[in-house]
């Protein structure tokens, strides 16, 4: 859904919402999707413009499975009964949950007709746990924060030549109780520098 409050005025919105089940006894699943963000974006006559964004996003998947114990000191410890296909396997409840926090902010400047820039930044936070069988296991992708500040900015040298320059910031860190391995922390800074040339 969008909306135009005014002709420099932008408004949206999404919502959606997927659910699925089967309740047999044996597999118990139990499944949904949900997704919810909205959009603004102005940008009046003068040399300042603004975007601003959220979304948030909540997945589950829930589900019996069969596993074996192997070996049994390495399993953490769950909740089991014998598998019900007599294939001598354990069967528990395998979960899988997860939630992503996502919103950026950029600020668009003009202040002059032949210089542009763009100023931002932007953060994904993911939380979340499922199953987990074994105990080296990090938690990973669901539980981190991703950071990401980006600016950038045209110069128009001339009607054919315009110098693009920017820098992006990457930092990927993982909130997970430090244990072997450890959590990870990653980073990153990239600068580019580019000119457009059009005829």
């Amino acid at each position: 859904m969008s909306y135009q409050a005014r002709p420099w005025l932008n408004l949206a919105a999404n919502f959606s919402d997927q659910e699925n089940r089967n309740s047999f006894a044996d597999i118990d699943y139990r499944q949904h999707n949900r997704n919810v963000g909205f959009n603004l974006t102005a940008m009046p006559s003068g040399p300042v413009g603004v975007d601003l964004s959220y979304n948030y996003n909540n997945y589950m998947q829930n589900a019996n499975i069969c596993f074996v114990e192997s070996p049994a000191s390495a399993v953490p410890v769950v909740t089991t009964v014998p598998c019900s296909d007599g294939s001598g396997f354990l069967e528990t409840n395998g979960y899988y949950q997860n939630y992503n926090n996502f919103g950026s902010a950029m600020l668009m400047l003009k202040p002059m007709k032949r210089f542009s820039a763009n100023i931002g930044y932007s953060i994904l936070s993911v939380s979340g746990n499922t199953l987990t069988l074994n105990p080296l296991q990090p938690l990973g992708p669901l539980s981190y924060n991703y950071h990401q500040p980006v600016g950038n900015f045209s110069v128009l040298l001339n009607k054919n030549f315009t110098w693009n320059a920017g820098y992006n910031y990457y930092e990927y860190l993982e909130r997970d109780v430090p244990g072997p391995p450890g959590f990870r922390n990653f980073h990153a800074n990239m600068m580019t520098t580019s000119v457009t040339v059009s005829f």
